[in-house]
């Protein structure tokens, strides 16, 4: 027994390296091997960091290749005058910093990190805002016993959700500032401590997630509430999104800019888009889904789901906002991308029976690769093409 005990961590370096060779040569099924050993060891939580590391940079790769358009553009320009200007010259005028100045301080420092590239520099903010998104899972579902199946499920579901991958560069710094929100709120579901920093940045490099942000200060939702108290904090919320508008008004009224505006992109005209049309049905494939596994979440009795009641609880706060926000379109689909960073956290854990969760597990685990590998380039936006992506060496993109 000693002998087999002594000898566990070299079979997981040796596991290790043929995943790390297998992706070298062909991505995919490196991932595909290292999911199959996560499967065969269901307790190994090497493995499991090793899929996220994979996965992440497999997307963010791939993301290299999708042709610039649209608000990538944007940032490519704003990315390429960074030498141009001192930081401080650079947040006043590089058209984003006076009002998210984190992000134009990201940008600044990513041009050198990145040796002035810009694909380095998109692939390494993809690379982040799924490793972060992939950690909140992590302790959150750790924290609640959930064997590593479930985990991998979870990651799954965002890694290969096609509607997502598709706004990591499209509209990135809300896709940034969304991983960094999810974060915060793992973590206080966790510890039960504020994260400023955390909450600070996301709002300071996309300025939509500040309802996000100030949900996040309601100690209510990190705890079960019945329905007349949740009444309440549905009213204290709009509430608090009805002092945003003013604050954000009294603010512009004393620099010139709107911040709010600002962030939510012109959200007062109607008819604004920038680029990206959404489908009403897709609002509701996802909304309600995911609405009824809060109700089904909150009726559930025996179950340690307390790091997850602030998910449940903000995003019933989003969804009814959503909801209400038909007159709007931009403002509606804009609140309504954050939905999708909800779905890893609640989505897998619609079933309870042993053998219904890992049957859906397994579901997930199988179905969400796939449609993303039939999706991933039948959109608006064009990537390397399914045939070179299944033949060739990850080295083939860099």
């Amino acid at each position: 027994m000693k002998s087999v005990l002594s000898s566990y961590p070299t079979i997981i370096a040796v596991n290790i390296i043929v995943c790390l060779v297998l992706y070298i040569f062909n991505p995919i099924i490196g991932i595909l091997t290292t999911i199959a050993i996560i499967i065969v060891n269901k307790n190994s939580n090497p493995y499991l960091h090793l899929i996220y590391i994979l996965i992440a940079l497999f997307l963010a790769v791939l993301n290299t290749t999708k042709i610039p358009e649209s608000d990538q553009l944007n940032y490519i320009a704003i990315f390429d005058i960074a030498p141009d200007f001192s930081l401080n010259d650079y947040i006043l005028f590089s058209g984003v910093g006076v009002k998210e100045p984190i992000y134009a301080l990201y940008s600044w420092i990513g041009y050198y990190i990145c040796f002035g590239d810009e694909k380095i520099f998109f692939l390494l903010t993809t690379l982040i805002i799924y490793l972060l998104i992939f950690h909140s899972i992590h302790i959150v579902y750790k924290s609640m016993e959930i064997d590593n199946i479930g985990i991998l499920a979870a990651v799954i579901t965002i890694a290969f959700f096609t509607q997502f991958f598709t706004l990591t560069i499209h509209i990135l710094r809300q896709m940034l500032a969304g991983s960094i929100i999810i974060l915060a709120y793992s973590e206080k579901s966790i510890n039960k401590k504020n994260n400023w920093i955390l909450i600070i940045c996301a709002v300071l490099i996309h300025m939509s997630s500040i309802f996000l942000a100030l949900l996040y200060f309601i100690p209510n939702i990190y705890h079960r509430m019945n329905l007349k108290k949740l009444f309440y904090i549905i009213i204290l919320g709009i509430l608090i999104f009805s002092l945003i508008i003013s604050i954000s008004d009294l603010v512009g009224g004393l620099i010139g800019i709107n911040p709010l505006s600002y962030g939510l992109e012109r959200v007062s005209n109607q008819n604004d888009s920038d680029g990206v049309s959404i489908s009403i049905y897709l609002i509701m494939s996802i909304l309600f889904p995911l609405l009824l596994v809060c109700i089904v979440l909150l009726n559930r009795k025996n179950y340690n789901l307390k790091p997850i009641y602030p998910f449940i609880y903000s995003f019933i706060f989003i969804a009814l906002f959503i909801l209400i926000s038909f007159n709007s379109p931009l403002l509606q689909y804009r609140f309504f991308y954050y939905s999708y960073f909800y779905m890893p956290i609640l989505l897998p854990l619609l079933f309870s029976n042993d053998n219904s969760k890992t049957i859906f597990w397994y579901g997930l685990i199988i179905l969400m690769p796939l449609r993303f590998l039939i999706t991933y380039n039948s959109g608006s936006f064009t990537y390397e093409s399914l045939d070179r992506l299944l033949m060739n060496p990850i080295f083939a993109y860099l």
